[in-house]
């Protein structure tokens, strides 16, 4: 029998953090049927689900509280940042959580109304929905975990399912756990692209920062396009048989291309109105850098490009120029200065980046194709790309093409899938972190977008459709040549904006003098922490307090050397509680070894980019 005290309790505690559900919950009819509130053997309350001829409880019909501490203790070692429990249950395993660990964050994804409600008629969970420490999503239609991580750079995570639900809800319970992978694997890729790149990242968008000064943003796109078709042309291996008919689309639409497609479209005849760049690797600006333009080519595509690229790509490039906002601290401060060029969203693929052009431009529908996302024939880009001529340049006898593809198709932790046509295909973990990408845009998506990849993996959300059929969402005659002329009119290079760039070199000296003082005092933080370690004393630690206020009051240059400090910043959020004293100071003494190093390389870069910002200036009087 329930207790209306109970079920009272729980929905003001709703009320409080979630209105709508709490409506929805006092609107909704059900059959009560299947639901039968009964005791376990220990005399706590317990929720029992018959559905066709199975029963399922919620919990142990024996004592549920012993049984939490079991799975928790199982699951959890205290140190998890966000755990993700599919399931509320009757809550026993939550309230064993958040006393095992205070300081993480759970995030509760309860997959039915109709349960949820009688849960909250059986068992007083007050205090779950009202902890701080817990967010619950009641039939979510996706789940966007970074959102929901209170620590944005969370390495230790969890997830938990639990077994009633697993069975109750297997299809809602799978891809809880596929969405949960993805975010997981998401994480460890975008750790370990910052480990490797963020030096990269760093200098490129300083050499290049005067093209800030003279360059338009992506911005002046917005809308351009609104209403016209665009296709989108990534580099997968099965676009190859299909470009004859992209090259009659391409007329009659807006035609977007990565960098790696560009040099086999001209090739064939094809010219983009667009190609967007964003990898910041000196092999990667070979694709634009070393062109090889066909005769008869008169005007290159307008180049979008991340200013992070490697900036052989931006100086050589025979084309208009157009860049696009930062995701990373040090383009934002440089815009702070110049002009905000306008965001693309960033989703670890060039693909991704060109996709999102197209939604900016309005155009309608969009159409993706040679986004295989799988190793389609073993191949892992079209014939003809720069990285196909790259392989056949190391290739020989004794070490062919086919070991360069194996080599590469292993470091991303391969897995076999079935494509479109229902054959087996490599795909790996880089490429499903793009299409989880591409679901989870898709959700919110109100444009036409399809999917007209011959080959590869299916995108849930986006129709597939097959190359011929584009014919029915392209017209024969798209009036796209004004709006180029337009645009191509407001994007030449301008002259240098002197009074915004004057005052970004003051910026830039003033910061590497901050540097080279803080440098300084991570040194002698360092050596205070070493002399604490082999004698304790009140008035060296009293010193080394001050010291640390002083470096962390250059919040300019936190900013600027947090980029490069990727490494060390999430070794200090993945520890775990320093175990003594010796301990403590251990880890203080690698930080302030990594802030100076940080610091030291950082002054060396805004120097480069002084001079080259100077020099710049000079050229245009």
């Amino acid at each position: 029998m329930e207790s209306p005290d109970i079920y009272s309790s729980n929905i003001d505690a709703l009320k409080r953090i979630d209105p709508r559900s709490a409506r929805r919950l006092e609107a909704l009819q059900y059959d009560s049927g299947p639901y039968r509130r009964v005791n376990s053997r220990s005399g706590l309350p317990i929720l029992e689900v018959n559905r066709g001829n199975r029963t399922t409880y919620l919990c142990s019909k024996v004592d549920p509280h012993r049984e939490a501490e079991r799975l928790v203790h199982s699951y959890l070692d205290g140190a998890e940042q966000l755990v993700v429990i599919f399931g509320m249950g009757l809550g026993y395993h939550l309230q064993e959580m958040l006393r095992m660990n205070s300081g993480a964050h759970f995030v509760i994804v309860e997959p039915d109304l109709e349960l949820f409600a009688e849960i909250l008629k059986t068992r007083d969970l007050s205090d779950i929905l009202l902890s701080k420490n817990v967010t619950l999503l009641i039939e979510p239609q996706g789940i966007d975990f970074d959102e929901l991580s209170p620590h944005p750079s969370a390495v230790n995570t969890r997830q938990v399912v639990l077994r009633p639900y697993r069975a109750l809800y297997a299809t809602k319970a799978h891809k809880a756990v596929q969405d949960f992978q993805a975010y997981v694997n998401g994480k460890r890729i975008n750790i370990a692209t910052l480990r490797r790149f963020d030096r990269l990242w760093t200098k490129n968008t300083f050499k290049n920062c005067h093209y800030f000064f003279t360059r338009g943003g992506v911005s002046i796109l917005r809308g351009r396009f609104r209403g016209l078709p665009a296709i989108v042309v990534a580099a997968g291996p099965s676009v190859e048989q299909d470009l004859p008919l992209l090259k009659q689309h391409s007329r009659n639409s807006v035609l977007i291309a990565v960098d790696t497609v560009l040099n086999t479209l001209l090739n064939r005849g094809i010219h983009p109105d667009f190609v967007v760049t964003v990898d910041p690797q000196l092999i990667n600006s070979h694709h634009l850098a070393s062109l090889v333009i066909p005769p008869g080519t008169y005007e290159l595509p307008v180049l979008v490009a991340d200013p992070a690229v490697y900036p052989t790509v931006l100086r050589t490039y025979r084309g208009e120029v157009l860049i696009t906002s930062s995701v990373f601290s040090p383009g934002r401060i440089i815009e702070q200065f110049a002009e905000i060029k306008g965001s693309i969203a960033a989703g670890g693929s060039v693909a991704t980046a060109a996709f999102d052009l197209a939604r900016i431009m309005g155009a309608d529908p969009i159409i993706l194709m040679g986004l295989d996302l799988s190793f389609s024939g073993g191949k892992t880009h079209i014939s003809g790309s720069y990285v196909e001529r790259y392989i056949q340049s190391y290739a020989y006898r004794l070490k062919p093409i086919l070991n360069f593809t194996e080599t590469y198709i292993r470091g991303g932790s391969p897995e076999v899938l079935t494509d479109k046509s229902g054959t087996a295909v490599l795909s790996d973990r880089r490429m499903l972190l793009y299409r989880n990408w591409f679901e989870r845009q898709i959700r919110y998506e109100t444009t036409t977008v399809l999917n007209a990849t011959r080959g590869g993996l299916s995108i849930e959300g986006i129709p597939d459709i097959v190359p011929e059929e584009i014919k029915k969402y392209v017209p024969k005659s798209v009036n796209k040549k004004g709006s180029m002329d337009e645009i191509r009119s407001l994007i030449g290079e301008v002259p240098i904006q002197t009074e915004k760039a004057r005052r970004f070199i003051e910026y830039l000296t003033k910061r590497r003098d901050d540097l080279a003082r803080m440098r300084s005092l991570s040194a002698k933080a360092g050596a205070y922490a070493e002399s604490l370690k082999n004698t304790p004393s009140p008035e060296v630690e009293r010193k080394l307090s001050s010291l640390e206020e002083r470096i962390v009051s250059f919040r300019d240059c936190s900013r600027l050397i947090g980029m490069v400090m990727q490494e060390p910043i999430n070794e200090v959020l993945a520890a775990t509680p320093a175990e003594n004293m010796d301990h403590a100071l251990n880890r203080s003494m690698e930080l302030y070894r990594a802030i100076e190093e940080a610091a030291a390389f950082v002054r060396s870069v805004l120097e480069m980019a002084e001079k080259r910002l100077t020099g710049k200036m000079a050229l245009h009087g």
